[in-house]
């Protein structure tokens, strides 16, 4: 890897890490708080081999649908997560599907009401993971059909799909150990994961992330000032 690249996931690595914790402070305002289901999420994500800034964006949309009808534990929304990264990552779907499928319940669950578009596309990227839904749902006889369905008439509200998950977790958790195999791709994936680890521990201790971040925005200021100086002087 160059440098100017080492230095661009370095930096990239830094931003994931500041947007998570402002993501998870939507959630709790403790830092202690913050930091543990930070540390949890990173588990979560490296357990699962998916992608952290999605575990952070599922985590807390799961979170912020609990807290608005009080109906699940802090270690609930961690389980749902975790069910729900374990069962793309079941299905054996590349990066960009399962990416897709992640972000498609997320929006989802943050939205209160799964529709039929976010379950068609859930099927086709991880029909396994999606049978295993319908089965906790409605039973054995469940059905993909039937439950793209019910979403289609606002009948899947995010809190039954959580419960679902959570209930369902450690099936999906055990059969994910058993299938999943390490891939160069998913070890390259894991180094990201703990490259924002890493500089989280590096913002707690110098702050560095933050003081780059504010340097480059003052640089800008001063582009601008200076622009418009010499605008108002000609």
């Amino acid at each position: 890897m160059k440098i100017k690249d080492s230095l661009h996931a370095v930096l990239e690595a830094g931003d994931d890490a500041l947007r998570a914790k402002s993501k998870i402070a939507l959630l709790t305002p403790n830092e202690a708080s913050q930091q543990k289901i930070f540390n949890d999420i990173y588990g979560i994500s490296l357990g699962s081999h998916q992608n952290f800034t999605s575990a952070v964006d599922l985590y807390t949309k799961i979170g912020q649908s609990a807290s608005a009808n009080k109906s699940l534990t802090r270690e609930g929304t961690l389980l749902a997560t975790r069910t729900v990264l374990e069962g793309i990552g079941m299905a054996g779907v590349n990066k960009q599907n399962a990416s897709g499928a992640i972000l498609q319940l997320t929006q989802g669950i943050g939205s209160g009401k799964l529709q039929g578009q976010d379950l068609r596309i859930l099927a086709e990227d991880a029909s396994g993971f999606a049978d295993m839904i319908a089965k906790q749902l409605y039973g054995q006889a469940g059905t993909t059909q039937k439950m793209k369905e019910d979403a289609a008439n606002g009948l899947i509200t995010s809190e039954r799909l959580v419960k679902a998950l959570v209930d369902m977790s450690e099936t999906v958790h055990k059969k994910f150990k058993d299938t999943q195999k390490l891939t160069i791709a998913v070890a390259k994936d894991d180094f990201m994961t703990r490259l924002v680890a890493w500089a989280d521990k590096v913002q707690n201790t110098t702050g560095i992330f933050s003081k780059i971040a504010g340097e480059i925005e003052s640089i800008g200021d001063e582009i601008l000032d200076r622009k418009s100086t010499r605008l108002n002087s000609s």
